[in-house]
């Protein structure tokens, strides 16, 4: 992971305005292959710099955040939150998980998720072309 960013949100209601916490990341992304040059080797192909936006985050919780932060994988799972007084069910939550490779995790609920931006990379991470 290159960024991850968090932002309160700003919630005023004299103003009417109620957006609420909100967490980019920016991640390097590649695909793993077997190098057919090499028996047993791997080689990392396709790099992108994705950015993804969670609204209405809450309950995060993250640990080991470092220098690397390495992610193994990246899950969402749907966790319904009950119904309404009319029989309704309420907006269920996207449970949001960063798997551990090498210390750095993180889990967090939310409400939306987006993909920003991908765009092509080079094996460090940095942006090619008109991006």
């Amino acid at each position: 992971m290159i960024d991850f960013s968090l932002w309160r949100g700003d919630i005023n209601p004299e103003k009417n305005r109620w957006v609420s916490p909100v967490l980019t990341v920016k991640i390097h992304l590649w695909e793993m292959a077997k190098n057919p040059q090499n028996d047993g080797a791997f080689q990392f192909l396709k790099h992108t710099l994705a950015m993804l936006r969670f609204h209405d985050v809450n309950h995060i919780t993250l640990a080991g955040f470092n220098h690397q932060n390495p992610i193994f994988g990246l899950s969402f799972a749907v966790q319904q939150r009950g119904m309404l007084a009319d029989g309704s069910p309420v907006t269920p939550y996207i449970v949001v998980e960063f798997e551990e490779a090498f210390q750095f995790s993180t889990t967090f609920k939310c409400f939306r998720a987006e993909v920003v931006s991908a765009v092509p990379c080079t094996e460090e991470g940095e942006p090619v072309g008109d991006t």
